[in-house]
């Protein structure tokens, strides 16, 4: 079997984002004229509203395939290339406003999967750390209760220290209750204290080690609850530039419906996802018909009404 050349392979087909990237390189826009001047009255919060009711991927497809078709149409000249109300430089600005959604898109995109990855990492240090400080609050339990066995309100109260009772059962803030409970005991001037600590091994460096878990655990948590809002919250930014795409859409596609009722040729463009909004073209009442001519009166007619003028003003 003979295999093509690479002149006989047919060409790779170009992606509609691409193609629309191509236009906008041809098409010179002048100096200073850009979209402010089609979206004045377009505020944020109508930007956002809009931007909310379809996913932002959803919009951008729509937007690509309404905008390739457009601008194919203006640049294979003829009558329909005329589209009032959709110059080729209006469509270059709304492509790239839109081009600029998708690469928004793409760099969320990103960063939702580097907070995947980020929130993993978190994870798994923290399933490390939640596991150590378990095993770390059991020994450190038992070491304080040793330094006093005999004292029945001591030992309950190194028992709410550990079940962190009065912090929810946190095991970060059980670790700085036990580690203070300690220091208390080492600060303690009594011989027989300062000598059952040594034989225990309570010292300072001990409750260091038992403290940094305590903060190591709290960061933790804190950069968990972070990542994980980050990964819910909506990106109001990204929402309110589907919006304004949805809303210069919606103008490209009516300038072609209005074009199309004058020219026939010139194509309808429907979006598949956003097709709900896309308004009614409002039409004007027609206008009234020209008036009737009335009809010439006969001679007859006219000479009878004449004779009867001239007997009334007898």
């Amino acid at each position: 079997m003979r295999l093509l050349s690479s002149r006989e392979r047919p060409p790779t087909e170009q992606t509609a984002r691409a193609r629309l990237e191509a236009f906008v390189r041809r098409i010179r826009v002048p100096k200073g004229v850009t979209l402010d001047a089609l979206s004045d009255g377009l505020t944020p919060q109508v930007c956002l509203d809009a931007g909310r009711c379809y996913p932002p991927e959803k919009v951008v497809d729509d937007a690509f395939d309404v905008y390739v078709k457009a601008s194919e149409t203006l640049g294979r000249g003829g009558p329909s290339s005329r589209v009032r109300g959709c110059t080729a430089e209006l469509l270059a600005l709304v492509i790239e406003q839109a081009l600029q959604l998708a690469r928004q898109i793409d760099d969320q995109g990103k960063q939702l999967t580097a907070n995947a990855t980020s929130l993993e990492a978190v994870q798994q240090k923290l399933r490390v750390n939640f596991a150590r400080a378990l095993s770390l609050r059991e020994q450190a339990r038992r070491v304080l209760v040793a330094m006093a066995r005999d004292d029945a309100g001591y030992v309950d109260e190194v028992l709410r220290a550990a079940t962190a009772a009065d912090d929810g059962g946190s095991a970060a803030a059980a670790l700085f209750a036990l580690s203070a409970i300690g220091k208390r005991l080492l600060a303690d001037t009594a011989p027989r204290t300062a000598q059952r600590a040594q034989l225990l091994g309570l010292d300072a460096a001990y409750l260091t080690t038992i403290e940094d878990l305590g903060y190591d655990l709290r960061r933790g948590q804190e950069e968990l609850a972070r990542l994980a809002q980050a990964a819910n919250l909506p990106n109001d930014g990204l929402y309110a530039a589907a919006g304004l795409t949805l809303h210069l859409m919606m103008h490209v596609i009516e300038a072609f419906a209005a074009a199309h009722e004058v020219e026939a040729s010139v194509p309808l463009l429907r979006p598949v996802h956003t097709q709900r909004m896309v308004r009614r073209m409002s039409r004007l009442p027609p206008p009234p018909p020209p008036p009737s001519i009335r009809p010439v009166a006969k001679v007859s007619d006219a000479r009878a009404a004449e004779a009867k003028i001239n007997f009334l003003r007898r």
